[in-house]
């Protein structure tokens, strides 16, 4: 029993420290860095980047050799032969000088040649035993070997060349270092360098978005927190003014007519209320959306509208947002990958320059006599590929990066207009809605005294109740455009933060 008392004043504790924290106001700030941390579109964003860096440091790795290892089996239906018909091979030696020829006679102990060990004819100069040609001439094997009259053969037959073997299994690692490539590998690299900073420029450029959707929400709650507040005091005041002429319709002082035309009102009244409940309860779903919270969250905002109502100067703005914008900075690289993509064209105009290092083994044996094992070699080279003709491909490759490159620098042009024109309406914003602001803080003052006037000349019989509903009305109005005003200044202000590159 006592465990089950201890438990239950936890979770009250634990419900109640919730329910606080809960109804804790949230700072305009607060959900900034909250929208920051849970809006999809800036988690993609933040995806981009890490995708980026990703092909970055792949982009680094043609700098290094790429190293693969190749497997190959074959199964062949035929077996291989190596000679296609049967062989007479001369029967020879090699001489001492490397030269190849028959073999050398024995000479008797009178000077004579032994008929025993010749296979060709032979003849005595200057002592040396010499072969005789086709025509029976003396001849220097390596001048005229072809003439030589061989009268011994060795027989090869070609089917004793055939290899009994119909598997083959070769396996290779290979290493292969790219040298030069006209410069492909370092343009490579500097566009998966712009890419990355590009992603990162837009990154940015989707998180001022948050923010100044983020401000919009926000204002937009604030503002229909205070047009509630204002219906409801309506309502009130509305409310009281029809129990006045109820009793004064009772006492005989005004006519039917004008109790009527109150009750409209009231029902009136109720029902802008109700709107104004329900578009509050809205702008907050669209809030928690932003922020990452549940939809049926219920938040308590704390800042309100205090705009600054000054008027703003230019002093150089444009030029400022031009330097700090980042979508100049997603431009202006986007300029330098076109430049890097010419130059990239112009590289497959240039020679390619490779080594290669291979480290092989196969079976059968192509180092002994194609026998049943595995043989094993290495080999190194380089390789050379210089482009000759390609049918004009590459130099309307070249055009066309060219051209991409001028429509980088003509969008860059055109961005600079067009951030010139931002910033020039955002001031006008600013201090049109600081005019606003003033104007309808002043309309609320004379809202207020004709709205006095108007309940104490009823109250004297001197006005009727449609005066006081008109002012009632009019004082209505003039404070919701007041709301209205204030919540476009806190907007202008953000947005010419943003268009300034100051919304971070």
């Amino acid at each position: 029993m006592r465990k089950t008392i201890v438990l239950a004043a936890f979770i009250a504790t634990c419900t109640g420290a919730l329910g606080q924290a809960a109804n804790t106001p949230l700072t305009l700030e607060q959900c900034r860095k909250m929208a920051l941390e849970h809006n999809k579109g800036v988690q993609i964003s933040a995806a981009k980047v890490e995708a980026a860096d990703a092909l970055q440091k792949a982009a680094k790795a043609h700098y290094y050799p790429n190293i693969s290892f190749t497997a190959t089996y074959l199964r062949t239906n035929n077996e291989l032969q190596l000679l296609s018909e049967d062989k007479m091979l001369p029967i020879g030696v090699k001489y001492g000088d490397g030269s190849f020829g028959p073999s050398l006679p024995k000479l008797n102990a009178d000077g004579t040649i032994s008929s025993e060990s010749l296979n060709n004819k032979w003849t005595i100069i200057n002592g040396t035993p010499a072969p005789l040609d086709k025509d029976g001439k003396p001849f220097n094997p390596k001048e005229n070997p072809e003439k030589l009259d061989w009268k011994n053969y060795a027989f090869l037959p070609a089917d004793q060349t055939r290899v009994e073997q119909k598997n083959y299994y070769i396996g290779m690692v290979s290493l292969i270092q790219p040298v030069y490539l006209g410069g492909k590998v370092r343009e490579i690299n500097k566009v998966a360098g712009y890419s990355k900073e590009v992603a990162v420029a837009k990154q940015k450029i989707d998180d001022a978005d948050a923010l100044y959707n983020v401000d919009e929400a926000y204002w937009r709650v604030v503002s229909l927190q205070a047009k509630v507040k204002l219906a409801q005091d309506f309502n009130n005041l509305i409310t009281r003014l029809n129990s006045d002429v109820d009793d004064m319709f009772k006492e005989g002082v005004i006519t039917r007519n004008d109790q009527l035309k109150v009750k409209v009102k009231v029902n009136e009244a109720d029902l802008n209320l109700s709107k104004a409940e329900d578009g509050l309860q809205l702008s907050k779903m669209a809030l928690c959306q932003q922020i990452g919270l549940p939809l049926d969250s219920e938040v308590i905002l704390a800042d309100q509208p205090t705009p600054k109502l000054a008027s703003v100067v230019d002093t150089g703005y444009a030029s400022y947002a031009l330097g700090h914008r980042n979508e100049m900075v997603a431009l202006d690289l986007a300029n330098r990958m076109t430049e890097s993509g010419v130059k990239l064209a112009r590289s497959r105009f240039m020679p390619n320059v490779v080594l290669t290092a291979n480290y092989l083994a196969a079976n059968p044996n192509p180092y002994k006599g194609l026998t049943n094992d595995f043989g094993f070699d290495w080999n190194v080279g380089v390789v050379l590929n210089i482009p000759i003709f390609h049918w004009g491909e590459r130099q309307h490759t070249l055009t066309a990066a060219k051209v991409e490159q001028k429509i980088a620098s003509m969008k860059m042009e055109e961005a600079k207009e067009k951030i010139t024109l931002q910033v020039n309406q955002a001031i006008f914003k600013v201090n049109e809605a600081n005019r606003r602001v003033a104007m309808t803080q002043k309309n609320i003052d004379k809202a207020e005294e004709n709205l006095k006037v108007a309940s104490d000349g009823f109250k004297e019989g001197v006005l009727s109740a449609s005066d006081v509903l008109e002012a009632q009305a009019l004082w209505q109005s003039a404070i919701s455009e007041n709301i209205d005003a204030r919540m476009e200044a806190m907007l202008s202000d953000s947005n010419l933060k943003k268009v300034l590159g100051e919304l971070r």
